[in-house]
């Protein structure tokens, strides 16, 4: 029963249907050459620590020689893509500084830096 002065109750509202769209994965920016060369440095990091034979300055040296590479790599890209390769090459740096001086967070740098070493996956497919 509806009250006198009183609007009826709205009849019942479908929305309109709605196209889907589907979203395709953002793939990297990153080239094929550069994918190519970051992921050569993450494997020659990623073995000289696996395999433990290294010296301490054999490590640094491979250390700040894939910072420098990052960064260089960096520096053709912007967005995530030059935040990530920038992140890998202080992290480099700072395990690094690290072996030579044991001074800072080197247990945490390492962990970070080869957390940002399984992205290669997501920045290079």
């Amino acid at each position: 029963m509806a009250l006198l002065g009183c609007a009826a109750p709205p009849a019942e509202v479908t929305p309109p249907e709605r196209e889907v769209v589907e979203v395709e994965e953002r793939k990297s920016d990153l080239t094929d050459l550069d994918c190519l060369d970051v992921g050569l440095y993450v494997d020659a990091v990623e073995y000289t620590f696996s395999k433990g034979e290294a010296t301490p300055g054999e490590v640094m040296l491979l250390l700040d020689t894939s910072a420098e590479e990052f960064s260089r790599i960096a520096l053709s890209y912007s967005g995530s893509e030059r935040a990530w390769l920038e992140k890998m090459a202080e992290l480099a740096w700072k395990v690094s500084i690290f072996i030579e001086t044991g001074n800072g967070e080197g247990e945490l740098w390492f962990d970070q830096l080869f957390n940002n070493f399984a992205l290669v996956n997501q920045f290079c497919d």
